[in-house]
C-alpha cells in the first residue's frame, strides 16, 4: 500500500462539492483508502487551512470541529514540519514562489518520500500531483 500526503485543496473536496475533476478523484481516494489500496496523510498545516476553508464556505463552528474530526479519522495524526525541514521550506518557497504554507507540503512529501496531492497548479509545478491523474494510476495498479 502507497501513502501519500494530501493538501488542504484535496482535503476540502473531502466534504464540499467543487467543480471540475478533482473533487471526484479526492473522494475516490477516500474510498481507496477504506479498500486499503492507500494510505492518506496530512500535515498539521491542514487543519487550520481546511478548517478556515470550511468556514469560509459557511460551515458553522460545530461542524467544522466535526469535519477536522473526521480528517483526524481518515488520516491518523498528522505529520508536523520539523526544525530541520523549516529551513528547507524557506528555500523551496523561495526557489519555487511558494508561499511558505505551499512549500511546507512540498519539504514534507520530500522529506518522508510521499506523493504529494495537490489541486493547486504552482504546486504541481513544484512537484504535487493531481488527484485525478494518481487515481488514473492508481486503478491501473
Amino acid at each position: 500500500m502507497s501513502t501519500v500526503l494530501c493538501d488542504a485543496s484535496v482535503v476540502v473536496k473531502w466534504f464540499f462539492d467543487e467543480p471540475g475533476a478533482e473533487t471526484p478523484a479526492a473522494r475516490h481516494l477516500l474510498s481507496a483508502a477504506d479498500n486499503g489500496l492507500v494510505e492518506l496523510k496530512v500535515i498539521d498545516l491542514t487543519y487550520y487551512e481546511a478548517g478556515n476553508t470550511f468556514g469560509k464556505l459557511g460551515a458553522a463552528g460545530t461542524v467544522v470541529a466535526g469535519l477536522l474530526e473526521r480528517v483526524q479519522e481518515i488520516c491518523g495524526d498528522a505529520i508536523a514540519l520539523d526544525r530541520q525541514r523549516r529551513g528547507v521550506t524557506a528555500k523551496i518557497a523561495e526557489s519555487a514562489g511558494l508561499s511558505f504554507y505551499d512549500a511546507a507540503y512540498i519539504a514534507v512529501a520530500d522529506q518522508h518520500g510521499l506523493t504529494l496531492l495537490t489541486a493547486d497548479k504552482a504546486m504541481i509545478k513544484a512537484g504535487g500531483v493531481l488527484p485525478s491523474i494518481y487515481v488514473e494510476a492508481l486503478g491501473a495498479q
